[in-house]
């Protein structure tokens, strides 16, 4: 035990701090292939005055330990015009002429304390280092877990990028059985693009992932049953989508089909029904002949009596489930009710519901 301890004691004293807090001043975001002017990005999480230098094979860069302090981000333009300042004052901008990265290959290092940080590479030959190649005019390149590009560079700013077209699309809150680790949510992303969805939090859970264009993608997250409300926002802290729900039914999902949200058979990943609209009477001896178990209590007995042979209907439908009659004034989840309405043809209901 004494030789742990001892081994602590000198490691803590004898190594600089920057070393054991390597992450409070490091690289976030590049652009070496802006039209306007290179650019170097650092995060500043450091609550102390350090010395910083910027190092690569032509030049050196030193940073005012002073200018720094409560300063979130530390931004340098290269080759910059002029020295207009671009960003917040959460930023702390420096202009330098006559210095570029080059497009192709470089490298650039980090030294807080005259201590070497990190580096970071950009190469079409070196698999270590990330491909300059597929990097365009305009993009830049990001750190997070691993360097990746952006599309929409964010200069003094948290590192992310928007889109309108990601949408809350299903939701199931209440599994049947035990709840925990089995709820989830699943988002759409209806645009051509894939969308980074780094630094986008849902339910305050940071999602961090892509998610391919016109796709899905399943998040699982604690959700209420009784009821609950669900923020979807980008990197800005901007609300792009929001979905309020009641009453949770065990074992359905609660999904947007056809613009209208309805509490449905999950569809986890393979996307929500795409529903008709059918004419058809019912034809069998009693809806009450169906097994509808734990869904009985949440369907109001006066809906029930009203569904009478041969009585002429219009209702929502794929070609598993039926989603919502009229003329009744309320949607519910008809496949637990009814046993069969003629002209829809797929056994696969009545099989379904036999063995609901």
């Amino acid at each position: 035990m004494l030789k742990y301890i001892f081994t602590f004691f000198v490691f803590y004293f004898l190594i600089p701090n920057s070393v054991l807090a390597n992450n409070q001043i490091e690289f976030s975001e590049i652009s070496f292939k802006d039209t306007k002017s290179d650019w170097i990005e650092l995060k500043n999480n450091s609550a102390k005055n350090s010395s910083i230098q910027i190092k690569n094979a032509k030049f050196t860069i030193e940073i005012d330990p002073s200018k720094i302090l409560n300063k979130k981000f530390i931004l340098i333009h290269l080759k910059s015009a002029s020295n207009k300042e671009l960003t917040s004052k959460n930023t702390y901008e420096i202009f330098i002429k006559n210095k570029t990265l080059k497009n192709t290959e470089d490298e650039i290092c980090l030294y807080v304390d005259k201590i070497k940080i990190e580096c970071v590479c950009w190469s079409k030959e070196k698999a270590s280092c990330s491909n300059s190649s597929k990097i365009k005019q305009n993009q830049s390149i990001i750190k997070e877990s691993a360097w990746q590009k952006i599309n929409s560079p964010t200069p003094g700013e948290i590192n992310g990028q928007s889109s309108s077209k990601i949408k809350i699309n299903e939701i199931f809150p209440n599994p049947k059985g035990s709840d925990k680790n089995r709820e989830w949510l699943e988002l759409i992303n209806q645009s051509a693009n894939t969308v980074n969805l780094l630094n986008w939090t849902i339910k305050g859970k940071h999602l961090n992932q892509k998610i391919k264009a016109n796709s899905t993608l399943v998040i699982q997250i604690p959700l209420t049953n009784t009821q609950g409300s669900i923020d979807l926002k980008d990197f800005k802290n901007h609300t792009i989508d929001q979905v309020t729900y009641k009453n949770a039914s065990e074992g359905l999902s609660y999904a947007n089909v056809n613009s209208k949200w309805i509490w449905t058979m999950p569809s986890k990943n393979k996307g929500n029904p795409k529903l008709k609209s059918k004419n058809g009477y019912i034809t069998n001896k009693s809806p009450l002949e169906i097994n509808y178990h734990e869904y009985k209590t949440q369907i109001p007995e006066e809906l029930i009596s009203t569904l009478k042979i041969g009585q002429s209907v219009n209702y929502l439908a794929d070609e598993l489930n039926i989603y919502e009659l009229k003329p009744l004034n309320k949607t519910f989840l008809l496949h637990y009710i009814v046993h069969h309405l003629h002209k829809l043809t797929p056994s696969n209901l009545v099989r379904s519901i036999k063995q609901s």
